[in-house]
């Protein structure tokens, strides 16, 4: 099972934190006035700008250019220690950004609040994206990822066919935020760490999960993935939301005839018009490109569905009566059915809800074997 991710709860009050230049590799153009008072506090420690280049063993152009040409973040950084200009004042004054000297810059307000921008472009990582050397995300349709990356850096991405990298830059910030380590940076960790989130942070992952990983059914979303780490998460997110839904199940499905395990969770419909009225409120606020993308309109009709409440809370009746000592020796279809007049689809449902639940085990064919721990357990029911 490994270590699997398991709080007792998650809560909804732990922001991420701002982000300063100096916590995040790259290189640094400066506004002119920041340039000058650095050379003037050299000037005022070393007694003359030439003494202070011979005391800190360096050229004068690293404090001559600083206004022109890009400077590594930790030269900036000593100079403005150096200097005593202050790092959190200074910080403003940074007018480009670059991860390494050959890419493009970015125009970036440091220190940077990291917002539900950056959490939804970063949780595609989990699904669909893909973790290394670079930082992609693949789909048919890369447009709304792009369109997020734009709105956060003002800046149009090249396309590789239907894959678009994600900037580094946002990675460091959101890997320094969430308090993660970009050299081992896992999709697992990343995702237990988007969990802790805000209310709409964590609606923003389980929307990219949905977009990547989902499947709109005739009245339910469903998420499959084979990760057992990723999908607990996944299900205690939901849990937070307050959003209903279906067991977290352990299917398989064969690949290159090799067997393997997937696990499975669904929305109902329930669960679907509170993520809908939710996800509403996030795009009137935020605009349609933080909503979902291609499945959009599927669970905009899903929300409309009447929710079968009525038949979970049966559900939930009819189990204890059913787990009751003595009442039933083995469990039938037939003696389900003709026991508390049910119609056959009632009848699988309560045998299907018991079976996901533990209480019942299969034996052939209409026929099911009670857990007796199941039914020990009988009393402390009424509260799961």
């Amino acid at each position: 099972m490994g270590n699997l991710f398991k709080p007792k709860y998650i809560p909804i009050n732990m922001v991420p934190k701002n982000v300063h230049a100096w916590e995040i590799k790259g290189y640094a153009i400066i506004k002119k006035q920041l340039r000058d008072d650095i050379r003037k506090g050299l000037k005022e420690k070393y007694g003359s700008l030439n003494k202070a280049e011979i005391a800190l063993n360096i050229s004068d152009y690293y404090h001559r250019k600083l206004h022109e040409t890009f400077t590594r973040k930790d030269i900036l950084f000593r100079l403005i220690k150096e200097s005593k200009t202050g790092r959190h004042e200074s910080e403003k004054y940074i007018t480009k950004w670059k991860d390494t000297i050959p890419q493009e810059s970015y125009k970036i307000n440091f220190p940077v609040k990291p917002n539900i921008l950056h959490t939804r472009i970063i949780s595609h990582l989990i699904g669909d994206g893909t973790i290394g050397s670079n930082y992609t995300w693949c789909q048919k349709d890369v447009a709304p990822l792009e369109i997020l990356i734009r709105k956060l850096l003002g800046k149009n991405l090249r396309r590789r066919n239907q894959v678009v990298t994600i900037p580094r830059i946002i990675i460091k910030i959101m890997v320094q935020a969430l308090d993660l380590k970009l050299d081992n940076l896992t999709k697992e960790e990343l995702c237990e760490k988007i969990a802790y989130l805000p209310k709409n942070h964590k609606i923003q992952l389980l929307t990219a999960i949905i977009e990547d990983e989902g499947t709109c059914d005739i009245n339910r979303i469903r998420i499959r993935m084979n990760n057992e780490r990723i999908m607990n998460v996944i299900k205690q997110v939901i849990d937070s939301l307050n959003y209903s839904r279906s067991n977290l199940t352990k299917r398989w499905y064969k690949k290159d005839g090799v067997k393997k395990d997937l696990w499975d969770i669904s929305l109902n419909v329930k669960g679907i018009k509170k993520y809908w009225k939710d996800l509403k409120k996030i795009e009137d606020i935020y605009g349609k490109s933080l909503g979902l993308w291609k499945k959009r309109e599927k669970v905009k009709k899903l929300s409309k569905q009447k929710a079968n409440i009525d038949g979970w809370i049966r559900n939930k009746s009819l189990r204890r009566k059913i787990l009751k000592s003595g009442r039933f020796k083995n469990v039938s279809f037939d003696s389900i059915k003709r026991e508390f007049l049910l119609t056959d689809n009632e009848t699988m449902s309560i045998l299907r809800y018991m079976v996901n639940k533990k209480d019942l085990k299969k034996i052939k064919q209409g026929v099911y074997k009670k857990n007796e721990i199941a039914e020990a357990n009988l009393p402390l029911l009424s509260i799961l």
